[in-house]
């Protein structure tokens, strides 16, 4: 994983450098993954443990429990002017937390099941005048098979709308076509990098949104990718 890191995840460093404002959270499958990338973006933007004000968190099952705390304390409350607050977690920090102004839940790769990708996005616009996006990013070599199940993958693998997919699922009424995936909205369909992702959701879009997305630099696209791969 190190080698692909700065391709992955330089979009943080780039979204400190152009003071972006925003809350985000990035779902990782282990602990190792979490770990690597949060020493490549706190060297890039030169964050200090002795910083008092923190851009990058770190939460998972080792986190000391004042931390945790600490953490969920500062995401419950209203987002401050000039903000921009990164938490890069585990599965541990979806369960039973009211959060506030959460505008993005990025995932590394494909989550394990469809159930906890809903817990886990479930954590974004909790609020009426929130818009969340949930991000899946695809990267190179990513497991699909055995490790993620088959619910999961037909939702990256679906040719539908990816909400009705998911609340097809759940035996839910699928709502209206609102054009909230990169599916069903051909300008999401055709962002490959998540820092234009996020500018165009923005100024554009106004509204939830379901997305797959790649880093530009590699050879195929994310859908394709992960559409190819056998169950």
């Amino acid at each position: 994983m190190c080698n692909d890191v700065p391709l992955n995840f330089s979009w943080i460093v780039n979204l400190k450098k152009d003071m972006f404002s925003g809350r985000i959270l990035i779902f990782f499958k282990n602990l190792e993954q979490t770990g690597v990338v949060y020493d490549f973006v706190t060297t890039n933007i030169k964050q200090s443990p002795s910083d008092v004000t923190k851009t990058v968190h770190m939460y998972h099952s080792q986190t000391n429990p004042d931390r945790k705390k600490a953490i969920v304390d500062s995401l419950s409350r209203p987002l401050a002017v000039g903000e921009m607050t990164v938490v890069l977690c585990t599965s541990s920090f979806s369960l039973g937390l009211n959060l506030r102004d959460i505008e993005y839940v990025v995932h590394y790769g494909l989550p394990h099941s469809l159930t906890d990708y809903v817990q886990e996005t479930g954590r974004a616009a909790r609020e009426p005048t929130t818009h969340g996006h949930a991000i899946i990013l695809a990267y190179d070599k990513m497991s699909v098979g055995t490790k993620v199940e088959r619910a999961m993958q037909e939702v990256a693998k679906t040719k539908m709308c990816r909400r009705d997919c998911i609340m097809s699922y759940f035996r839910l009424t699928p709502s209206p076509n609102v054009k909230c995936c990169d599916i069903c909205n051909p300008d999401l369909a055709e962002l490959c990098a998540i820092i234009p992702y996020i500018r165009v959701n923005r100024e554009q879009t106004g509204q939830d949104t379901i997305s797959t997305v790649t880093p530009s630099s590699y050879s195929t696209p994310s859908l394709s990718s992960i559409s190819d791969m056998s169950d």
